[in-house]
């Protein structure tokens, strides 16, 4: 019985880090998700407001320092995978299946959101 009463212990100790975690995890999704809809949106937009939009966005990140572009590219991953495929000359099959790609990517990134949200 001793060690039923220690595995119960230490389940209460995880339990609370648990907690931690699953705060930190919500606040990460959450912004995750904001992150994603603000940049597809205005992706969106910057094409239908202007076709070029896209290129110039690419052109500024290039110009931008490399400490600066690394940062980029982490932080806006989805976003800057996509530019690369709208500059670049890759053929409208591979630039297809990027674009699948990212809309599974976001979709997945929207289904975590939706399961936390369902879980509080």
């Amino acid at each position: 019985m001793a060690g039923a009463t220690a595995v119960r212990d230490h389940d209460a100790v995880t339990g609370s880090a648990r907690g931690r975690f699953g705060r930190l995890e919500a606040v990460l999704t959450y912004g995750a998700f904001v992150v994603f809809v603000i940049t597809w949106a205005a992706f969106a937009y910057a094409l239908v407001v202007d076709p070029s939009a896209p290129e110039a966005a690419w052109a500024h990140v290039q110009d931008l320092p490399l400490a600066l572009q690394v940062v980029a590219w982490i932080v806006l991953l989805p976003l800057m995978v996509g530019l690369w495929a709208w500059v670049s000359d890759l053929g409208p099959l591979v630039t297809a299946l990027v674009a699948a790609g990212l809309v599974a990517w976001t979709l997945a990134s929207v289904r975590s959101t939706i399961r936390l949200l369902r879980a509080r």
